[in-house]
């Protein structure tokens, strides 16, 4: 099990904020969210960019001691991963 206390989020859904509160309640660090698509919602993208950094997927590079977690409801995550580099 990994030691980190550092979290990055793959994608950005509804739930996003709910994860980052989780996390930061365990007293861990969310390091950034990565984005899987356009942002429809606004306002919870301006609340989260307050917390931490937001990136395309353009930009993600792998932070090998880092703990990860999708950020999304979908059954199909292949894309993203693929995306990703895995």
């Amino acid at each position: 099990m990994k030691s980190s206390n550092d979290w990055v989020i793959l994608g950005f859904g509804n739930m996003v904020f709910d994860i980052i509160d989780a996390i930061k309640s365990n007293n861990q660090n969310v390091k950034m969210v990565v984005l899987n698509q356009d942002i429809i919602n606004k306002p919870l993208l301006k609340k989260v960019e307050k917390i931490t950094s937001v990136i395309n997927i353009s930009d993600f590079k792998v932070i090998s001691d880092a703990n990860y977690i999708f950020g999304f409801f979908d059954p199909n995550k292949q894309k993203f991963i693929n995306l990703l580099g895995g």
